[in-house]
């Protein structure tokens, strides 16, 4: 038995095998792609608003203006910490007050009851 030369089953073949190859490089020619993508601009990015020197200066001056922000905070909470310690001693004086006061009241309550025995 003889097999027939199957003529348009490789021509498919080779369709099916050249096209994706001839058609991948015709399209990634430099001059073909840059003018594809330049027709074709499927994303659009926005210009660059600040130049990289400038970025960095923002940095530093920001930095800069949190260190100046920490050391305000830390003359704050210094002088929170004065406000805290004074009102806490001026609640012991109260209450030493308030103690003695009380061995006062105390003193002549006994007075009494000792006079009122007598």
């Amino acid at each position: 038995m003889v097999k027939k030369w199957g003529g348009l089953e490789y021509f498919k073949f080779a369709v099916y095998i050249i096209m994706p190859i001839s058609c991948s490089l015709y399209i990634l020619d430099n001059d073909r792609l840059n003018n594809l993508i330049k027709k074709y601009q499927f994303v659009v990015y926005p210009p660059e608003l600040h130049a990289p020197e400038d970025v960095k200066n923002m940095i530093r001056e920001a930095a800069i203006k949190r260190e100046q922000r920490l050391a305000a905070n830390q003359g704050i909470e210094e002088q929170m910490q004065q406000q805290r310690e004074e009102k806490h001693q001026q609640f012991l004086n109260r209450y030493q007050i308030r103690k003695e006061q009380d061995k006062i009241v105390a003193q002549k309550t006994n007075e009494k009851q000792q006079q009122q025995q007598q």
